[in-house]
């Protein structure tokens, strides 16, 4: 007998017995295998055996990038293997659930899309199960350094304190973002601190050498930030002295559309901080001593008052005032009027108004500029009309918040046909 292995129908070479060993299986071994066995009578038969070559192999990695935030990136990785071939992505050493094909899209990214990634691919519904893991790939999300926040600051570079008594503590800290790493330099006056390199910097038993202003820089690989500065105060026992109010706010009554102000007095260590409310309810802007609200409307009529306190001492004390009542009231509208009229003698005169406004409302009618004895309501009745009470006729409505002066009724009296000249006698 005689012996012939062939793969995909080309004989191999020196394949001849009827053993054929393959080894460092690699991709291209696999295939259909045959053998054909031969007597010098003709071919016996022929044997076709399947070679599989098991587990997928990554041929191109994934790559990483540089990419700025709110940016895309696309992780691809090229392997082969038996069908199918299984992927499962992973960022920072989690698998992502939904990522499972060879390529990883990743859009609008953020500072937590930063990191390694890397990929698992298989052909796992073979039963022997064989995976491999490709190489990290690093992406860098490039973000804006920003200082976001500073102790007891709102980064408005004025005002921003940091207080404690002497031999006290006072922890300093910053919130920044920006592509990592971010390093840290603390300062005092302008000096930088040794040691202080972190996010926090702790001022223990503080003296008066530690009063000053102090700064923290931030930097990146491509940018430095240096925050707004703030100021640490130390106080003795004796010279710091909580917030007391020393003059209530006082009730205030004001017009409509005016400006209506609230104030208080109060003695104490600065910096001290003010919170007013309305109707118990803290008030937006309501941070100063005074509180001014202005075109008042009928809706910001109450009660008010206001906390005060040095809180950031370490009594943390706070006094709240009485409450303070906001009134509003309406001038006088005029919203209707007698027009001008023409009257017979005898007939009855009657002018009216109406007018809106807070009560009590007064009237006083006038005629020609003068004012008419008792005509004070809102109504003016003249009985039995004679040319004495014709004229221009106007009234004034008055409260406490004000008054208005009506435009002009004009009453007015045809007279009757009267001879003034008799015919005298004539000779012709």
């Amino acid at each position: 007998l005689t012996y012939q292995w062939s793969l995909g129908g080309t004989e191999i070479d020196g394949a001849t017995s009827s053993m054929l060993s393959l080894d460092k299986l690699e991709a291209d071994a696999a295939g259909d295998y045959k053998l054909a066995i031969r007597h010098e009578d003709g071919l016996v038969g022929e044997v076709v055996i399947s070679v599989v070559v098991p587990g997928a192999k990554i041929l191109t990695q994934p790559v990483g990038d540089s990419v700025d935030i709110g940016g895309s990136h696309t992780f691809e990785v090229v392997a082969d293997g038996i069908e199918p071939i299984g992927y499962k992505w992973y960022h920072a050493g989690t698998l992502l659930e939904e990522a499972t094909e060879s390529t990883l899209i990743l859009e609008g990214l953020t500072g937590e899309d930063a990191g390694d990634y890397y990929v698992e691919v298989s052909n796992e519904t073979l039963p022997w199960g064989v995976m491999e893991t490709s190489a990290k790939a690093n992406l860098i999300v490039l973000i804006p350094l920003a200082i976001t926040q500073l102790t007891g600051s709102k980064l408005e570079g004025e005002g921003n304190w940091q207080w404690a008594l002497q031999g006290g503590t006072i922890d300093l800290s910053v919130t920044a973002e920006g592509t990592p790493p971010l390093s840290y330099q603390w300062t005092k006056d302008g000096e930088a601190i040794a040691g202080a390199t972190g996010p926090g910097m702790t001022l223990a038993g503080l003296e008066e050498e530690d009063v000053g202003l102090y700064t923290v820089k931030v930097s990146n690989a491509t940018e430095q930030l240096e925050s707004a500065p703030f100021k640490v105060v130390v106080l003795t026992a004796t010279t710091a002295q909580p917030a007391k109010i020393v003059q209530q706010p006082k009730a205030v009554t004001a017009t409509l559309g005016e400006t209506a102000e609230l104030s208080v007095s109060v003695e104490g260590s600065d910096p001290i901080s003010y919170q007013w409310y309305y109707v118990g309810e803290p008030i937006e802007d309501g941070t100063e001593r005074v509180l001014s609200i202005p075109d008042v409307q009928k809706a910001d009529a109450g009660e008010y008052h206001v906390v005060v306190s040095n809180d950031g001492y370490p009594w943390g004390l706070t006094e709240t005032s009485d409450t303070a009542a906001l009134t509003i009231e309406s001038p006088p509208v005029i919203t209707k009027l007698t027009e001008s009229m023409t009257v017979l003698g005898g007939d009855t005169i009657e002018l009216s108004v109406t007018a809106t406004g807070d009560e009590p409302i007064s009237y006083q009618w006038s005629k020609g500029g003068t004012e008419v004895e008792g005509a004070t309501g809102p109504k003016l009745t003249l009985a039995d009309a004679s040319q004495s009470d014709t004229g221009d006729y106007t009234v004034t409505v008055s409260n406490n918040a004000g008054q208005v002066v009506s435009g002009v009724v004009s009453v007015t009296m045809p007279e009757p046909v009267r001879i003034v000249t008799q015919p005298q006698d004539v000779r012709a």
